[in-house]
């Protein structure tokens, strides 16, 4: 599955990218996001709620920041599994400067969804 878009946010380049980094901020922007915590430079644990129709439970993964272009950018990795189904994906995320005190946030996401929930 491939997702791709762009969202305006009213804060800098580096006010993005700080938000990017801080746990806190991730947890109530990924969606379904139950827990997120650093667990090495760059490296997440993260707990998901998720739901399809009638089936619905909690992954368990890890999000990778593995190319950092700060304040410009990323790439990331995640993988999660758990009772339904299993995520793998890759994303791109491209802050782009806009009028003053403006970013725009590109994303690029490419996913596999496994078992049940797939």
């Amino acid at each position: 599955m491939k997702v791709a878009g762009s969202a305006v946010v009213q804060a800098s380049p580096d006010e993005v990218w700080g938000a990017l980094c801080d746990p806190a901020v991730l947890v109530r922007t990924f969606p379904a996001c139950r827990d997120i915590e650093l667990v090495a430079d760059g490296t997440y644990r993260v707990r998901m709620d998720v739901a399809v129709a009638s089936i619905a439970g909690t992954v368990d993964g890890r999000v990778e920041v593995i190319d950092r272009r700060p304040p410009t950018g990323c790439a990331v990795r995640v993988a999660a599994g758990g009772e339904p189904g299993t995520i793998a994906c890759t994303a791109t995320l491209e802050l782009v400067d806009h009028d003053p005190g403006n970013t725009e946030v590109r994303y690029d996401v490419d996913a596999t969804v496994g078992g049940p929930v797939g």
